[in-house]
């Protein structure tokens, strides 16, 4: 649950509060952005409820896992979660 006060929000498990992403509902309330506290002079993300509520059931559902490859490196897997339609 976000905090109502448009104050940022952090893992209670982040190194002290640094080197972490952040989350604040926007000061009108309609929507929510998404910071990094190593860059706090950039402008942050900003996603609508939908989209933040998307994003949320894509990470609980395993969508941006780590998987092995053949690679060099680990790769995301290829699904895609796609935004809300702006009509």
């Amino acid at each position: 649950m976000l905090r109502t006060d448009g104050r940022w929000q952090k893992a209670s498990t982040s190194a002290r509060g640094r080197d972490c992403v952040q989350v604040r509902v926007d000061s009108r309330g309609v929507g929510i952005k998404v910071g990094d506290t190593k860059m706090s002079q950039a402008l942050p993300f900003s996603f609508t409820h939908d989209e933040w509520r998307a994003f949320l059931e894509a990470v609980k559902a395993g969508e941006f896992d780590l998987i092995p490859s053949d690679a060099d490196g680990p790769e995301f897997r290829a699904h895609h979660v796609a935004s809300p339609s702006r009509d």
